[in-house]
């Protein structure tokens, strides 16, 4: 079992824990929208710029990469698993995965290498900076062993379990990431409003 932590728009909250054998809401047919790009180049050229920026963000300790002594650049690697895209392809939702050595934090010389993941929303703009991270992160899942076992959790969270928490203001429904109703909610055009992003 491993933890997370829910974190509601600029508030943390208490760490809770999580197990993959709870019930999961996936999208109703009617509105499941296959959300992935078709254009590798686009993709693997979104994925140079926001990984430099998270980079960036590691070096400023900005969330999601805190407490600044858990991570540094010598001892961090991000990786991006996944770019979801809006129905026009201008917001995205980016699934990243750390893997962290925290030798010099606990025990001593005594290795422990562990995978955080998280999402960030991002802004692709006409206007520079033409990409706009948000370092509003709604969950982060710490401490777990396995790349593969965070990717699944994540995963099912993002596509199956978003949709079972409680509505996110004035009562408007969560909405999985694979649902077309996601991208159109009060959700998006708050972060979006958000001038703190990170160029």
């Amino acid at each position: 079992m491993n933890k997370y932590k829910i974190v509601p728009f600029f508030l943390m909250t208490s760490v809770c824990f999580f197990s993959c054998t709870g019930y999961v809401d996936k999208t109703p047919l009617q509105y499941r929208y296959y959300n992935g790009f078709n254009s590798r180049m686009v993709t693997s050229k979104d994925k140079d710029e926001i990984l430099s920026r998270l980079y960036n963000m590691l070096s400023l300790g900005k969330s999601p990469f805190v407490p600044i002594k858990a991570f540094s650049k010598s001892n961090t690697v991000i990786s991006i698993d996944s770019l979801i895209y809006s129905p026009d392809k201008t917001g995205i939702v980016a699934l990243i995965i750390t893997k962290t050595s925290r030798n010099s934090i606990e025990n001593g010389s005594l290795v422990k290498v562990v995978y955080d993941g998280n999402y960030l929303f991002v802004k692709k703009d006409s206007l520079l900076p033409y990409y706009k991270i948000y370092d509003y992160s709604s969950i982060n899942f710490v401490n777990f062993s396995s790349y593969f076992e965070l990717k699944e959790t994540l995963r099912e969270y993002c596509f199956g379990r978003r949709a079972t928490e409680d509505p996110y203001s004035n009562n408007e429904p969560r909405y999985n990431m694979d649902d077309i109703r996601f991208w159109k909610g009060d959700q998006f055009r708050k972060i979006y409003s958000d001038t703190s992003y990170i160029k």
